[in-house]
């Protein structure tokens, strides 16, 4: 019965797993494009990400946004990533040979929109 369940679920749950991943990508290009008008990420727009993220159902302390604060004039190249450590409770995954990776992670790059 639990192989059964096993199999039901699965895909389900992978599929979850796409989507989380894929709200990581979707919030950090969000992020570089809000960042390239504004000339940096400012600390409104990394609140307004860590929100989007909390409502998915991801803890505070679980996500980590890297970026420098410094002002970045138009044509200057503004980075940006996204880490959000996995939740364990896939528990399909345990029972693989393969090993998960341990965070969702997103990387953004845009040249800076931004005039004095």
């Amino acid at each position: 019965m639990p192989i059964l369940l096993i199999m039901i679920l699965q895909p389900m749950l992978s599929y979850l797993d796409y989507l989380l991943d894929l709200t990581v990508k979707a919030n950090t290009n969000y992020l570089v494009q809000k960042a390239a008008v504004e000339g940096r990420v400012t600390p409104h727009l990394r609140q307004e990400v860590i929100d989007n993220l909390k409502a998915v159902g991801f803890s505070e302390n679980q996500i980590w946004i890297e970026y420098d604060p410094v002002v970045r004039h138009r044509g200057e190249r503004i980075d940006v990533s996204i880490t959000v450590f996995r939740n364990r409770m896939l528990f399909p995954y345990l029972f693989t040979s393969k090993t998960l990776p341990n965070s969702y992670y997103a990387k953004g790059s845009i040249l800076s929109e931004y005039l004095d």
